[in-house]
């Protein structure tokens, strides 16, 4: 039942309590016996600037009924947009965004700042940072100015990010990703001592999860020197037993021993494993040259739009630690590769561009609307928002 007028007032005021404590809590309407649901973060796109769409290209343009997205080729800075995704956020279940960020004062850092975290500060909706590794373009942490410069910009997102009211965090620790931390060569432990140390100078203690897990063994140094590991995406355009229908290619099988290998490798060092889920592939609109398969989004040519992602949640949660129960969704909206769940909607003022079957490789790229909010909403969710580990959830009414 819906809160009543006296008691909504009291809980805004003990949330809004919690969060200037440096807390992170969510009401959780639903009952007290109701089984906890997932802890769930999408990965969000903050630089759609004015131009972002004319240089960037996406395959929703070349189909022969175009797409786009439900808003239209937005700007991300636009406070209308971000409501409506905060707004689509709370209605199906996404706990938190997983900000992508990569350069101090660029666009979509300013965005960010200026706009997304003071909106999210009005939600239940919370934020993890994610430092874009790749791109630096430097792996070598033997490089001094490199370093340096990852370890100035890891206080940067300790001042402006982790210590924000809206950060989610795990038993009171803001969460960081570092993306496709992977790629990074040298001391990964005396980087990580190195910067927990700095982040406790600030009163920080950061949770560090790592997008480590790929297609090779694991380094057992490395996983410990994180919190977390997780996998941003497991397509791998090398493996070439994984392009087409999901029904009947290796992508599944192989997305299970990918988790099962990394899931062992966290267990035996003690740290925790954070599965993904994701609802396709198809980067040939922005990488058309690459000659990148597409991974369609259907199971198979009768299968439903949404086929392949209800399959790999239900792998990720399979998945999730215990301790955490977290999944995050790759992606909210990174439309250039084809792996956003926002809404789409028909591009009616777009002319279709020739040869449409170059982007799409003959496969169907459905109008999905809502859909795969929905699918978010029903099998990760219980109807109310997940409180992250240690934090207390105000009482049901």
């Amino acid at each position: 039942m819906r809160l009543s007028t006296a008691r909504a007032t009291a809980a805004c005021i003990l949330l809004t309590a919690l969060a200037l404590a440096g807390g992170a809590c969510f009401s959780r309407p639903g009952g007290p016996h109701a089984p906890p649901g997932y802890l769930v973060g999408a990965y969000y796109y903050p630089w759609y600037y004015s131009g972002h769409w004319a240089s960037h290209d996406y395959v929703g343009k070349h189909l022969p009924e175009p797409l786009e997205p439900q808003f239209g080729e937005y700007v991300s800075d636009d406070p209308k947009v971000i409501a409506n995704h905060l707004d689509l956020a709370s209605k199906y279940g996404i706990d938190f965004f997983i900000l992508s960020w990569s350069l101090k004062d660029s666009f979509a850092d300013l965005t960010l700042r200026k706009y997304v975290l003071p909106a999210m500060a009005q939600t239940a909706v919370k934020h993890v940072v994610y430092l874009e590794v790749p791109a630096y373009r430097k792996r070598d942490l033997g490089d001094p100015v490199f370093r340096q410069r990852l370890l100035d910009d890891l206080r940067f997102l300790g001042t402006e990010f982790l210590s924000h009211p809206s950060a989610l965090r795990i038993n009171g620790r803001p969460v960081l990703i570092l993306y496709a931390s992977r790629v990074l060569t040298g001391d990964i432990p005396g980087l990580m001592k190195e910067a927990r140390a700095m982040y406790a100078g600030m009163g920080l203690n950061p949770f560090i999860i790592a997008d480590e897990a790929f297609w090779y063994q694991p380094d057992v140094t490395r996983v410990k020197a994180y919190d977390a590991i997780t996998s941003y995406n497991v397509y791998d355009w090398p493996r070439t037993g994984d392009k087409g229908y999901a029904a009947t290619s290796g992508f599944l099988a192989g997305a299970e021993s990918l988790f099962t290998t990394w899931q062992a490798a966290t267990r035996a060092a003690g740290t925790a494993f954070v599965p993904n889920a994701m609802p396709g592939f198809n980067d040939r609109g922005v990488r058309l040259q690459e000659n990148h398969f597409v991974i369609p989004r259907r199971l198979n040519p009768e299968a439903s739009p949404t086929s392949l992602f209800e399959r790999s949640v239900d792998l990720a949660k399979r998945f999730a630690d215990p301790s955490l129960r977290m999944i995050t969704i790759t992606s909210f909206n990174e439309w250039n590769e084809w792996t956003a769940i926002e809404p789409t909607r028909k591009a009616v003022t777009r002319t279709p561009l020739p040869n449409p079957e170059a982007y799409t490789q003959g496969y169907p790229h459905d109008d999905f609307g809502t859909a795969y909010l929905e699918v978010v909403r029903d099998r990760l969710g219980d109807g109310r928002p997940a409180p992250p580990p240690g934090a207390a959830a105000p009482p049901a009414h």
